[in-house]
């Protein structure tokens, strides 16, 4: 049997795993994979699949620096190929132009060109992560502050009946 050196992004999931204490079957149930997939993914044996990164963000829920942190440990983990999933965008022909061109064209240009390319469009996605995590973040802050308010009134109310325990004036 080959041994398998876990890679970045192996090692990027298994720490994911386990901040969340989530199982390996937990977590694979989470992103809709085989607990044998997960695995090989987080062991180094088999490749990263398509739409794998953009699942662990959205069920994971990851911000922006564990969104880059996600992004850093793909790019050093060896891909033979990388798809475009076009899922949710069948009907964009701008989308699908860009992707297209993107595939074909993205090999005969400079290098630094490229890392412009990448730069540009990782600040937009980043941007943008960042404005759906703000309204998550939001949204959580609110429903804090609204348990918040629910127990102050209970404890409120309860000191209340205390103070005056027939209830009248």
């Amino acid at each position: 049997m080959q041994s398998v050196n876990p890679t970045s992004y192996g090692k990027f999931l298994k720490r994911l795993r386990i901040d969340t204490g989530d199982t390996l079957s937990m977590m694979a149930q989470k992103l809709n994979v085989s607990v044998s997939l997960l695995s090989s993914v987080e062991s180094g044996a088999r490749e990263i699949p398509p739409e794998l990164s953009d699942t662990i963000r959205t069920k994971y829920k990851l911000d922006a620096t564990a969104s880059d942190a996600l992004l850093k440990a793909e790019c050093e983990t060896l891909h033979k190929s990388i798809s475009i999933s076009l899922v949710g965008r069948e009907n964009d022909k701008d989308f699908k132009k860009s992707a297209i061109s993107i595939a074909r064209d993205l090999q005969e240009l400079p290098t630094n060109e490229v890392q412009k390319i990448a730069e540009e469009v990782h600040q937009k996605a980043q941007s943008k992560r960042e404005k759906d995590f703000s309204g998550w973040a939001a949204l959580g802050l609110a429903a804090i502050a609204l348990g918040v308010g629910i127990a102050l009134a209970a404890s409120g109310n309860k000191n209340d009946s205390e103070k005056n325990p027939q209830g009248g004036n």
